[in-house]
């Protein structure tokens, strides 16, 4: 009788019952380690995170050869902010880090941060603008005049009465979506 007693199969725990054929994978990482992520902030007004833009943004970073002797380089990134972006998102320009010996490089993340806007407050891909309408215009209809981020202007004409704190939509005219520029 092979086997027996729980041993993995008829050979018993053996060579044969380990998919790799014996061998034993180490949970230690062999070879240079990656660098931690390095993250900054990339503050942009409300205007560029609608049309996009392209920052140029020096860095410095350390350089090593294989001695250890090192020394400082700059260098210039051309960070792409996509039309759309918003804040929170993030940005990778990978192993841009410090050059380290036996180390891979960090990735460097640019972490978006978004500059309150002195007329438009941004909610996912709306764009909220509070207009001050004046009680004779809430009652009898008024014609807005609303500048947008591009450099527009769009009337909205009301001829019914507003509500305090009542909303009209403008359809397409919210913040695009870096995913579907449609």
């Amino acid at each position: 009788i092979f086997g027996g007693g729980g041993f993995g199969g008829p050979f018993g725990d053996s060579f044969f019952s380990s998919p790799l054929g014996g061998a034993r994978m180490s949970s230690r990482p062999t070879g240079p380690r990656k660098a931690p992520p390095i993250q900054r902030k990339l503050t942009c007004s409300l205007e560029e995170l609608y049309t996009g833009c392209v920052r140029p943004i020096q860095i410095s970073k350390r350089i090593s050869d294989p001695s250890g002797a090192s020394m400082e380089v700059t260098k210039e990134l051309e960070v792409i902010v996509a039309p759309g972006t918003a804040h929170g998102d993030t940005l990778l320009f990978p192993e841009e880090g410090d050059e380290m010996p036996n180390e891979i490089p960090a990735d460097l993340i640019f972490v978006i941060e978004q500059q309150p806007h002195k007329s438009f407050q941004r909610r996912q891909h709306d764009l909220l603008y509070k207009a001050v309408v004046s009680l004779k215009d809430a009652l009898t209809g008024c014609k807005l005049e609303i500048p947008t981020l591009d450099g527009r202007i769009v009337t909205l004409k009301n001829d019914k009465v507003i509500s305090p704190g009542s909303t009209t939509e403008v359809p397409g005219e919210g913040m695009p979506s870096k995913h579907d520029p449609s």
